[in-house]
């Protein structure tokens, strides 16, 4: 690095917004490549302090997050101590870790960074690997939420199926692979937070993903997923047997016919005799 641009961003405050992107432009700068969920490609635009405090801090940041690095001891920012607070609040939603290299704040897609340049710049990646996995699995939980209410129209699949049911078998079979993919990318964020190689299992991102909760999100998500993938296996059962015996009902009728048939001609053929 240069050293001039070097000192430079150790005296003053940096701020960055960092979007995940399925192509990267030219000549950007890509922090990290992500091959999941889906390929994703981490880039780093440095903003003014301005644009960053406009932003907003919370659910809606699905696709990028913003970074506000302070250096520490520095004092700087003391004439955007109010705006700082407002834009990434307190109480339970704020996580706020420290050790004797720095300080990290977070909430949602948002961070906040004190620490020496050092310090910072072999952070990041981890931080941003971290924002990356979180919000991934903020996703799934949402269209997990959102399945469990669709869910409850096909409850009756379970047990009641009739022969207009039948129909519904493309859209079961669909839902029964929509949940088992859900349960597969749940899986793979689990290894992503707790594998022992990930960067994320060590040090203070370990304690980030603890205070963020990560593993009770995990374990209510396995529940949630549980439950649809047994309702939609049961309706597949279900659905299944209707057609078999829908399909030897009617294969026995047709049979019966035959056996009909073969009687009247019969009778038919002893009455020319």
């Amino acid at each position: 690095m240069n050293p001039e641009k070097a000192a430079i961003l150790y005296e003053n405050p940096v701020a960055s917004r960092i979007r995940f992107l399925k192509i990267a432009p030219a000549n950007s700068r890509v922090m990290r490549i992500f091959n999941e969920p889906e390929t994703s490609f981490a880039v780093s635009d440095t903003i003014p302090l301005d644009e960053l405090f406009s932003a907003e801090c919370g659910e809606s940041l699905k696709d990028e997050c913003y970074v506000l690095f302070i250096p520490k001891n520095s004092g700087a920012l003391p004439e955007h101590d109010e705006a700082l607070r407002a834009w990434i609040g307190n109480g339970t939603s704020l996580v706020d870790l420290g050790d004797k290299n720095g300080r990290i704040r977070w909430k949602k897609s948002c961070l906040i960074v004190e620490s020496s340049e050092e310090w910072m710049q072999t952070m990041l990646p981890v931080l941003t690997e971290f924002v990356f996995y979180e919000t991934a699995l903020r996703n799934l939980e949402q269209t997990t939420a959102l399945d469990l209410i669709t869910v409850k129209q096909d409850i009756h699949l379970t047990h009641g199926v009739t022969g207009k049911d039948l129909k519904k078998q493309p859209h079961v079979n669909e839902r029964t692979v929509h949940a088992t993919r859900l349960r597969m990318e749940r899986l793979a964020l689990e290894q992503k937070f707790y594998a022992p190689s990930s960067s994320l299992s060590r040090g203070l991102p370990s304690r980030l993903i603890e205070q963020a909760g990560i593993e009770e999100r995990l374990e209510l998500l396995e529940d949630q997923l549980e439950i649809l993938e047994d309702i939609y296996e049961l309706a597949n059962d279900r659905l299944g047997e209707f057609s078999y015996f829908f399909k030897e009902a009617w294969l026995e009728i047709g049979i019966g016919f035959l056996l009909i048939a073969e009687v009247v001609i019969m009778l038919f053929e002893l009455q020319k005799l």
